[in-house]
C-alpha cells in the first residue's frame, strides 16, 4: 500500500520540485521518451534499433488510442525538457488489468526525484486504483 500523503511529502522536500511540470501529452513526447528508452535500455542491455522502434510505434499507437476514461500518461518537465514520463494501458484492465508502461526516467534526472514525482502523481495512483489490477511486465524485445 501506498501512502500518498507521505510520498507528496517527500517529493515536494527535494528543491528540484519547483522546476518540475508533470502534464499530459505535449509535443516531441513520443520522440523525446523513444530516446530516453533506447539510449537506457542501449546501455544496460545492448538492444538495438528493433526495440527503439517497437517503443516508439507502441507508444504511437497507444496515443493515438488514448481514452482519458481507462488509460493515463504523464510527462515530468524540467526547465521545458521532458525528464521521464509514465502512463497507464487500460486498454484491457476489465480481462488482464491495466499495464504500467513508457515508466523511465532521464539518466540526468535519476535520482533527484523526477520518477517518483512521475509515479506519486495522486491521479496517476487513483487511475490504477480503479483498474481491476495493475501488472508491470518487462520484456526482451
Amino acid at each position: 500500500m501506498v501512502c500518498l500523503s507521505c510520498l507528496d511529502a517527500k517529493i515536494r522536500k527535494d528543491p528540484l520540485w519547483t522546476m518540475w511540470k508533470f502534464s499530459g501529452y505535449v509535443p516531441g513526447a513520443i520522440g523525446r521518451i523513444t530516446e530516453i528508452h533506447a539510449l537506457y535500455y542501449k546501455k544496460h542491455w545492448d538492444f538495438d534499433l528493433f526495440f527503439e522502434s517497437k517503443v516508439a510505434t507502441e507508444m504511437s499507437e497507444f496515443l493515438n488510442r488514448f481514452d482519458r476514461a481507462h488509460d493515463g500518461f504523464w510527462v515530468a518537465m524540467v526547465d521545458g525538457k521532458i525528464a521521464g514520463s509514465v502512463a497507464i494501458d487500460g486498454k484491457e484492465s476489465g480481462t488482464q488489468g491495466a499495464r504500467l508502461r513508457f515508466f523511465i526516467t532521464d539518466p540526468g534526472y535519476q535520482g533527484r526525484g523526477v520518477g517518483r514525482g512521475c509515479f506519486g502523481r495522486r491521479s496517476i495512483l487513483q487511475k490504477g486504483k480503479l483498474q481491476a489490477r495493475l501488472s508491470l511486465q518487462l520484456r526482451r524485445a
